[in-house]
């Protein structure tokens, strides 16, 4: 009976551990990519897609943020600009940084490695004539790591314990850093939270090796760091138009390139996004397809609007819209055209809270 009772359990464990690998969660911290324009490039190379650590915006400028195990990613957006250092002082200025830049990745590697902390933040439209900030040896960075290689090295606390005080540490930098009150408050959080998904997804390469205990300490850690990563890493904007001219409230950008554009809409408007959407991409078809809809107008309100009308500019209205009819046809025209030789180098994705 005992045997029996314990291969149950057995068995329950198993598939426990089997469902928890499954619908293990996605590492939403580096699910942050922004395309950054490069001037005087040619058209088809004038984008480079980077891996940020912290996207925030001052007084209408936006700015990028990158950590050491980062620092290649600003080498590449600066690199193809600096071969045309001799033509313009303006990019012999760009030079300098990217020289500086490689100077850091030769000191301090380019991988963060203890005791040798360091950040770089540049405006996204860089240039030569743009101010490029660096952050080295700073106290904070080198507590938050000193005190995470503490943890993670210790021989006295099991994994599942390690990764528990990892969950807590996050927890309490958040209460001290208080990354609400301004941007650079965010970014330090937001170093933290690079470092803590550093050590998490070293422990994700083996996966397949966890018990259950610490597959669901990690589930639990990988859940909160990707809450803190939509919740701080990314630019947050209100009331703009951020897709197909349609105005949202407040949503996130999480991806951005001329590929694909990922925004993130809190479940509270994600109906009403859905909505404007819908209106949006029927009225293109209508458009396109030069296909109207008049269900809508009731004969009430086809004979209130007849009587509206002032008849001695009729005429006028007419020639009106037989020139905005004509100016559509000729932009289907087009549009069709572009539609049968091209795919559109653009997707769409929603995440939902």
């Amino acid at each position: 009976m005992h045997t029996k009772h314990s291969n149950t359990e057995r068995m329950k464990r198993s598939a426990e551990i089997a469902y928890l690998k499954e619908y293990y969660p996605q590492n939403l911290v580096r699910f942050h990519k922004i395309g950054v324009k490069l001037q005087n490039a040619p058209e088809k190379e004038n984008e480079v897609v980077v891996e940020l650590d912290v996207h925030f915006q001052i007084d209408g400028k936006e700015y990028l943020v990158f950590f050491n195990n980062h620092l290649k990613e600003i080498n590449t957006v600066l690199n193809p600009l600096s071969s045309k250092a001799k033509e313009d002082e303006r990019i012999y200025r760009l030079a300098y940084h990217v020289y500086k830049t490689k100077e850091l990745i030769e000191k301090y590697g380019s991988e963060i490695q203890t005791g040798k902390i360091c950040a770089i933040c540049i405006e996204k439209n860089f240039n030569g004539k743009s101010e490029c900030m660096t952050d080295c040896f700073n106290e904070f960075y080198q507590e938050v790591e000193a005190m995470l290689y503490k943890t993670m090295s210790s021989y006295e606390k099991s994994k599942d314990e390690k990764l528990n005080d990892l969950n807590t540490f996050l927890y309490g930098c958040e209460k001290i850093i208080q990354p609400t009150l301004n941007e650079w408050r965010r970014m330090c959080f937001c170093f933290v939270i690079n470092r803590v998904n550093y050590y998490l997804t070293r422990e994700e390469e083996l996966l397949s090796d966890k018990s259950y205990e610490e597959l669901k300490t990690m589930t639990n850690l990988r859940k909160r760091l990707n809450q803190l990563a939509i919740k701080y890493k990314h630019l947050y904007l209100t009331n703009t138009q951020s897709l197909l001219g349609i105005r949202i409230s407040r949503c996130k950008i999480l991806v951005d390139n001329s590929k694909c554009k990922t925004i993130f809409i809190e479940s509270s408007n994600v109906r009403e996004f859905y909505k404007k959407i819908n209106k949006r991409l029927d009225a293109e078809v209508q458009i396109l397809t030069n296909e109207y809809s008049f269900s809508k107008f009731t004969l009430e309100k086809i004979i209130k609007t007849a009587q509206s009308l002032n008849l001695d500019n009729i005429q006028d209205s007419i020639d009106k819209k037989k020139k905005e009819i004509n100016e559509k046809k000729e932009e289907r025209e087009k549009l069709l055209g572009n539609a049968a030789t091209e795919i559109l180098p653009f997707q769409f994705i929603i995440l939902v809270h």
